[in-house]
């Protein structure tokens, strides 16, 4: 892996308020502000060098390479927290369970469905 050169920008609000607003839109989870700022500065020195500038170009496999394991980790963590909630019942138990319930059951089936797809 090459050298990784990390720069800090000071903004201030009263003279950076158009970058501060356009920061603000922007995520700020998994890689997603770092590439997008990249994007931008690229576009600025294309201009600069007077070449036509071009749309700010999204890589988006490198945001996707930073942003899949974290999630994977958050819904596996959000999965394992709810099936640690979940009270299983024998069949003879779940015959006498109350049509709500049973509902809320054909909903998650479905929603796992929906899931699968």
């Amino acid at each position: 892996m090459s050298a990784i050169e990390k720069i800090v920008l000071r903004l201030y609000a009263e003279r950076d308020q158009d970058l501060l607003s356009w920061l603000k839109t922007i995520p700020n989870e998994h890689g997603a502000k770092s590439v997008l700022v990249k994007a931008t500065l690229r576009k600025g020195l294309a201009m600069v060098e007077g070449e036509k500038p071009a749309a700010v170009r999204f890589d988006a496999e490198t945001f996707l390479d930073a942003l899949l394991p974290p999630l994977r980790r958050l819904v596996e963590n959000a999965i394992q927290s709810e099936i640690a909630k979940l009270k299983f019942l024998s069949v003879e138990d779940a015959e006498d369970l109350p049509a709500s319930q049973d509902d809320m059951s054909h909903q998650l089936d479905a929603l796992g469905e929906e899931l699968m797809r």
